[in-house]
């Protein structure tokens, strides 16, 4: 009986929230007006379902182009804000460049430069959000997009080739707290693959004694943001650091206090580079 009902389930579930979240499904949809394409309904059905779920699963970044401007994600993450900073690192004109976006969530910084004529390569592991981002990619014919659906504790980087810049904004503190090891060896594959430029985001995290008894001679190296970028710097060798400013958030932990008064992050946003190179593009 259990097995039946598993099974009803998972056939019915498609339908469940549609049904559920009637009203997200119609605004998201058909609030415009549009004359939907096939491949625009494909997309906005796709972002009503990633509205609709809660947790990890919602949805946090907007989508960079206009034809979707109507639609605000589930939370805010300021990811127009973190764009504005960074994009003033990178070419205005991307072509002959290539990108990682490590947790790529709906794609959005990866796609903005794949909008400038970027190689961009995406990791994530919700098979919801990795299919929105290749929705995109063939509505706007960005034939050097590609999206790999997987957790990046499981995917070893090296092979995929060299990158002029990664993005690896607030997940590494999550790789650790599962595996640090897996951490420090996600450090070094950046290290080998990244020729330019990392983006780097974290916040302060306090761990479980479970995580903390993991690594005794430094069990919380995400507890202040210097501890935890002298972690990153060693195990990437990208030694020059410089953070980028911009305010989204509130609730600002205390031990973030050199953040000038007019900012409200939680998180901190980093340009990391190896010693030679100048932060200033």
């Amino acid at each position: 009986m259990k097995i039946i009902i598993l099974n009803l389930k998972k056939l019915f579930f498609p339908l469940y929230l549609p049904i559920k979240n009637y009203q997200i499904f119609l605004i998201t949809i058909f609030g415009n007006n549009l004359k939907l394409t096939l491949q625009d309904f494909k997309i906005r059905f796709q972002v009503a379902k990633l509205l609709s779920y809660g947790d990890r699963y919602r949805m946090y970044q907007p989508i960079p182009f206009k034809e979707f401007d109507d639609i605000t994600p589930a939370r805010s993450r300021a990811c127009d804000m973190r764009w504005k900073e960074m994009s003033k690192y990178l070419p205005e004109n991307m072509e002959g460049i290539t990108v990682l976006d490590l947790g790529a969530a709906e794609g959005y910084f990866g796609l903005q430069c794949a909008k400038r004529g970027a190689k961009v390569t995406a990791i994530e592991f919700f098979p919801g959000k990795s299919r929105l981002i290749r929705l995109l990619a063939k509505k706007f014919k960005l034939d050097s997009f590609s999206v790999i659906t997987d957790d990046i504790s499981n995917v070893d980087l090296i092979p995929l080739g060299s990158f002029d810049y990664i993005f690896y904004l607030n997940i590494h503190q999550h790789i650790y707290k599962r595996s640090p090891d897996r951490a420090d060896k996600k450090l070094y594959e950046i290290s080998k693959i990244c020729k330019k430029t990392i983006f780097f985001e974290t916040r302060p995290v306090q761990f479980s004694d479970a995580v903390a008894s993991l690594r005794p001679e430094n069990p919380q190296p995400f507890q202040d943001i210097e501890t935890t970028l002298k972690y990153v710097q060693d195990g990437t060798t990208f030694d020059q650091a410089e953070e980028l400013f911009y305010n989204g958030y509130d609730s600002e932990p205390d031990n973030c206090e050199s953040i000038p008064d007019e900012y409200d992050n939680i998180y901190r946003l980093f340009i990391l580079k190896r010693s030679g190179e100048l932060l200033s593009e």
